[in-house]
């Protein structure tokens, strides 16, 4: 896997060419993915969290299939496993539970040493309403070792935090007017770009300068 630059396309400033390694978050950084479901964010947050050694994804929508993980659904089997990569795909009772909900995020906070990664924040969190923990692990999950990356197709609708605490954005194809506008509102990345990107084509927004694109999934290197 690796990124390749796409002249062709509406492009952001780009200075020089951009390697693999320099758009892959620090072992300390945090993420945000957005794009539509099949844009290839999916994909991409495989290939940020095979980076890192112990690994939680939270999987609202149940369409996780990541090998090398172990899948469970109740929250009481995730904690008594100790396999260092873990899908929690929650059961309906458990996903519309906040408490059960906090209370993975909890968990994830206290084990430590670990990349978080939430595959759709929209299905636990809406507008600043989140979990207390998914936002105590965005702003102090660092100091534990802790890191997240999340990963939505609706930016309009979900907290601020999760790109306010993200020192690395990857933007992939939106549809809706609103979810390009607050993309483009928190990252410089014009909606127009956004709207002209085909599948596996993306913006890279660092926290700190200019965007860079648009990339491409190279998924033969």
């Amino acid at each position: 896997m690796s990124f390749v630059e796409t002249s062709s396309l509406p492009t952001a400033p780009i200075e020089t060419p951009s390697s693999f390694e320099q758009l892959l978050p620090g072992v300390t950084d945090r993420a945000a993915l957005v794009g539509q479901t099949g844009s290839g964010k999916t994909t991409l947050a495989e290939v940020l969290c095979n980076q890192r050694p112990y690994v939680v994804a939270i999987d609202p929508k149940g369409m996780l299939e990541w090998d090398g993980y172990h899948v469970h659904t109740t929250l009481e089997a995730l904690t008594q496993d100790r396999y260092p990569r873990l899908i929690y795909r929650p059961t309906y009772a458990e996903l519309s539970d906040p408490e059960t909900m906090d209370l993975a995020f909890q968990w994830v906070y206290e084990r430590q040493q670990t990349a978080l990664y939430v595959d759709e924040i929209y299905g636990i969190a809406e507008g600043d309403q989140a979990p207390y923990h998914y936002k105590a692990c965005l702003t102090r999950g660092r100091e534990r070792g802790v890191v997240v990356y999340t990963a939505t197709q609706r930016p309009a609708r979900v907290p601020q935090v999760m790109f306010s605490e993200s020192e690395h954005v990857y933007c992939f194809h939106l549809k809706l007017p609103r979810d390009r506008e607050r993309v483009e509102d928190m990252t410089g990345i014009s909606e127009e770009a956004i709207a002209g990107l085909p599948k596996w084509h993306f913006y890279y927004a660092p926290q700190e300068g200019e965007p860079i694109g648009p990339l491409t999934l190279d998924l033969d290197a």
